[in-house]
């Protein structure tokens, strides 16, 4: 049977009563049919006739002649339900609720934690949680647009109304004021008003206008809380290019969808990475900071790096099963302390590294050796990022104002940006071979291609302070920090 701890089983009555025996309270296996047409599993069953002699629901006496009739349709919903209760914990001790990942790669972790689980089942409910999500994501951006738009709409009536109140009693003051002047006596009337006494002018008919009545219930109706905590700060204040495209409404659902999907990230385990193996804790009283610390390409392990002048690769599965016991798989040291740390995204072992005195190694992992060494760099190197499009493409921007391109196929570096700035980060355009970007201790954002690097494709600005990350989250938008 596939085993249940009896802490579960409450999840699972709540979950799928429908396929659980009546006798274990657990999930159907090798169900079977009795007379009376009463379901169980063919073990609970039998063991149910040997003790009582009867049904355990209807008490109709049963005995070792009767006749069980095997359940397949039961037992066919059965497994769906198993699996389908198996990944929902998976991937929720996971962090895989949203199902954003690749469904490839979430399945490889599954399976390997649940080998006895048909694939191609599991492969079918996991696209079918990751269809209902989509599908659960569009129908909350589609309702945060209405609602912003309707929200928009309150407010700007408001605005309007209130002017339109403030422009109709301007208009009268006007009116009565100059009213009050033609009335003066010609002889005591200012001589520099002489030239501007004649007919009122022609104001536009405010009264005319109508702007529709807000009442307390348009004010007071339901809205996304979300969308209301960030109306003010961050929804008002996108600017899209209204006319650019047919379907900006969408672009903008997207980017409010985002800004008002999280509200706080919750923890799913806690490890100890001071442990160096078999269990032992490190003794060597070395800092155990961490500067960084990246999963590879199928987000099956992760490695961390600091200043300990080692780093630490762990399986993630492992970590996840107990995390108060992590042991790194392997540990690769190194003789100076580590800044940044990056994946090759094609290659599985390979794993890019910077370091304090401005060096960068390229590793593999498998065999823990070094592949190459770059020393070009004269200061501290705090951004090493692969190219996601060709596999032996690689940058890295350092303290010494430079970004250097490396090849993987060469020795030195094959080309330099002379960026004039500390560069404290570095990340390729995930779409493109040719186009990178850097935060500087200027507190800009550049953006180069790298086909002509005399000057930027653009500067973003608007950071108070040095720009110590920058990614590219699609081919079009950038984070930063």
């Amino acid at each position: 049977m596939f085993g249940i701890g009896k802490s579960r089983k409450r999840q699972w009555k709540a979950a799928f009563e429908k396929s659980q025996c009546s006798l274990c309270k657990e999930i159907f296996n090798d169900a079977h049919k009795t007379p009376c047409n009463h379901i169980f599993c063919k073990e609970c069953i039998l063991m149910a006739i040997r003790e009582l002699s009867k049904c355990p629901q209807c008490k109709k006496v049963l005995n070792s002649t009767t006749k069980l009739i095997p359940d397949e349709d039961t037992q066919k919903i059965a497994d769906a339900d198993r699996i389908d209760y198996e990944i929902e914990d998976f991937v929720k001790s996971r962090g895989y609720e949203e199902l954003s990942h690749n469904i490839d790669n979430v399945l490889t972790h599954f399976l390997r934690n649940k080998p006895n689980i048909d694939a191609g089942e599991a492969r079918k409910i996991l696209f079918q949680r990751q269809h209902k999500l989509i599908k659960q994501q569009n129908d909350r951006k589609y309702t945060l647009v209405l609602e912003f738009l309707d929200a928009l709409k309150t407010n700007r009536i408001a605005e309007a109304t209130k002017f339109l109140y403030e422009s109709n009693e301007a208009q009268k003051d006007y009116r009565n004021y100059l009213q009050k002047i033609v009335n003066i006596h010609e002889d005591i009337r200012p001589p520099h008003l002489n030239g501007i006494l004649g007919p009122p002018p022609q104001m536009g008919d405010f009264s005319a206008l109508r702007i529709p009545e807000i009442t307390a219930e348009d004010i007071l109706k339901p809205r996304d809380q979300l969308m209301i905590k960030h109306f003010e700060n961050e929804l008002q204040n996108i600017r899209m290019p209204q006319y650019s495209s047919s379907n900006y409404l969408d672009e903008f659902g997207d980017i409010a969808a985002g800004i008002c999907k999280y509200t706080s990230m919750s923890t799913i385990a806690t490890m100890d990475y001071s442990r160096d193996g078999h269990g032992q804790s490190n003794t060597t009283n070395t800092p155990a900071v961490v500067s960084a610390i990246e999963f590879d390409k199928d987000g099956e392990y992760f490695v961390i790096a600091g200043i300990a002048h080692k780093m630490k690769l762990y399986d993630f599965d492992s970590v996840m099963d107990k995390p108060q016991a992590a042991t790194p798989i392997a540990i690769l040291p190194t003789t100076i302390k580590v800044s940044n740390v990056c994946w090759n995204p094609f290659s599985k072992p390979i794993l890019a590294t910077s370091y304090y005195n401005g060096s960068v190694q390229v590793w593999d992992c498998h065999a823990s050796r070094i592949l190459h060494t770059y020393t070009e760099h004269e200061k501290r190197c705090w951004s090493i990022q692969f190219n996601s499009v060709n596999e032996n493409l690689m940058a890295s921007g350092s303290d010494d104002q430079k970004v250097k391109i490396w090849s993987l196929l060469q020795g030195n570096s094959i080309q330099t940006i002379d960026t004039k700035v500390l560069v404290c980060c570095v990340h390729f355009n995930p779409a493109t071979e040719t186009q990178l970007a850097f935060g500087g201790s200027d507190h800009c954002i550049y953006l180069y291609d790298m086909r002509n690097l005399q000057k930027p494709v653009k500067i973003l600005r608007g950071h108070k302070k040095a720009v110590s990350y920058v990614k590219y989250i699609d081919s079009n938008h950038i984070v930063s920090a």
